[in-house]
């Protein structure tokens, strides 16, 4: 005699949901075609390949604080030094230094030949276009050298990866305004049932409005409704979309 069935005791063939997923992801291929977006559309897309660094980061020695740039070894005859001129992230200054020299850096400015060392603009007293020292910085401080955040042929981002704003951010500042991206799933859904009507149609006792809910999830889409008039054909009602389970 066979066993009845409940939601409790179901039969014995019946899947679990694990197993359910499994034959689901089994049957899965994954997304093989690509797509070249610019950033402003990249956001919440897969990454197709690989990103490498095109230039080192930074790309030349640049000073990270504002203050006076010099070379260390001027120390030795003093404290004080002449400012002969400025360097500004966006303006450098042209021209090499001399031993008893600075110029007037910028955050981000890149440091000229001859210096080596920057003081903080807070640890210096100034008298014209004397700069006098107030507390001697070490050697090279305050100077970020080039690659020190990326080298030149780093991978920054790797295939596969989903691209969010800090992404986006990082690419913009390596020069990089396209990336390939994988393709879009296109995903149709099926509703069946006789009691399944178009929306906006008349609705009699037993029917159902059927309504498209699934645009937020996919890139394109369609619903298609069963139609009890003409099996087993199928209807479709929605944005006309890609072709049918095209995947």
């Amino acid at each position: 005699m066979q066993a009845p069935v409940t939601c409790d005791q179901l039969p014995e063939q019946t899947l679990t949901v694990e197993q359910a997923q499994a034959r689901i992801l089994a049957a899965v291929k994954p997304m093989q075609a690509r797509e070249r977006l610019n950033l402003h559309r990249a956001a919440g897309r897969i990454l197709a390949r690989d990103v490498l660094a095109g230039f080192d980061v930074p790309p030349h020695r640049n000073s990270s604080m504002d203050g006076y740039a010099f070379a260390h070894c001027s120390l030795q005859t003093g404290q004080s030094l002449q400012r002969v001129g400025s360097s500004f992230a966006g303006k450098p200054f042209a021209g090499s230094l001399a031993l008893g020299e600075c110029i007037r850096i910028m955050t981000g400015a890149v440091l000229p030949e001859g210096t080596d060392t920057v003081v903080m603009q807070e640890n210096v007293s100034l008298h014209g276009e004397t700069v006098k020292l107030n507390l001697a910085p070490a050697c090279g401080e305050n100077v970020r050298y080039p690659g020190e955040d990326i080298r030149q042929g780093d991978q920054v981002l790797q295939a596969g990866r989903k691209l969010n704003a800090a992404d986006l951010g990082l690419l913009a500042s390596l020069g990089v305004g396209e990336v390939d991206v994988l393709r879009r799933p296109r995903v149709a859904f099926l509703s069946t049932g006789d009691e399944l009507k178009p929306m906006g149609s008349p609705l009699q006792v037993t029917a159902i409005s059927c309504m498209p809910s699934c645009r937020r999830w996919t890139w394109k889409h369609s619903t298609w409704v069963l139609s009890p008039t003409r099996p087993p054909q199928w209807r479709r009602h929605s944005v006309p979309p890609a072709k049918w389970l095209m995947c």
